[in-house]
């Protein structure tokens, strides 16, 4: 199964394979206040939809601009496997691609989650 995420920027596009275990979910902009009485009022303002993309294999140069982007909070246009498309940024909370996969020392391994904007 293929996916596609474009620079909205530059044109980059990297194309990646990717696991039956890509999954998209939505989640809830949610705000919690607590009144001067103790009583604790939730107040819900939206909600976004989420991607989570977990890939193997990734090439060295694939890998150093998905990390990239995600350092620098570029827009994505992405293009799932079903051809529907969002714009989206990378918000993994830490580094996307950071492990090597064994025995290749040219391939990657990572998990990549993407929030709709």
């Amino acid at each position: 199964m293929n996916i596609t995420m474009i620079n909205s920027v530059d044109d980059i596009s990297i194309t990646l394979d990717v696991e039956f275990t890509s999954e998209t979910s939505k989640e809830k902009l949610t705000e919690r206040h607590m009144t001067l009485s103790g009583r604790d009022v939730p107040y819900t303002y939206g909600n976004f939809n989420t991607y989570t993309i977990d890939s193997q294999l990734i090439s060295t140069s694939d890998t150093l601009q998905i990390n990239e982007w995600w350092e620098n909070q570029n827009e994505l246009f992405f293009t799932n496997y079903d051809q529907s498309t969002a714009t989206v940024k990378i918000t993994n909370e830490a580094q996307p691609i950071p492990t090597i996969t064994w025995p290749y020392w040219n391939e990657f391994t990572g998990q990549i989650k993407l929030g709709a904007i």
